[in-house]
């Protein structure tokens, strides 16, 4: 399989945070950028690995055009954040969560950010 990180960072975008401030859809790709330690060859790994982000169970499709480009245009600035241009919208984070819900795994992990409906 071929994987092309920045559709793959778009899609997670989209998926995880659609709806949300644009740059709370740029944390959401520079936890996963920072998670694949900025090597866009190991985004897929990340954004797929088993139970990591539950939309890729599903893979359901991107309709709202306008969403969809801005999640890409989010993908690009973490993309180039990556490379050293522009902020860190993600604090530092490597994992996030909705804040209707207090994960298992969240515990005795430090809250660095909220953004949205998202920490």
């Amino acid at each position: 399989m071929i994987c092309n990180a920045l559709l793959v960072l778009a899609l997670n975008s989209s998926h995880e945070a659609r709806g949300e401030p644009f740059h709370g859809q740029v944390a959401v790709a520079q936890v996963v950028l920072r998670r694949a330690k900025h090597d866009q060859r190991q985004v897929c790994k990340v954004v797929y690995a088993f139970r990591q982000f539950s939309w890729t169970a599903a893979k359901p499709p991107v309709d709202d055009r306008k969403a969809w480009a801005e999640a890409v245009r989010a993908a690009k600035v973490a993309v180039l954040w990556s490379h050293g241009a522009g902020r860190d919208y993600s604090a530092g984070a490597d994992h996030y969560h909705t804040i209707e819900v207090c994960p298992r795994w969240s515990r005795g992990m430090r809250l660095v950010a909220v953004i949205g409906r998202h920490e």
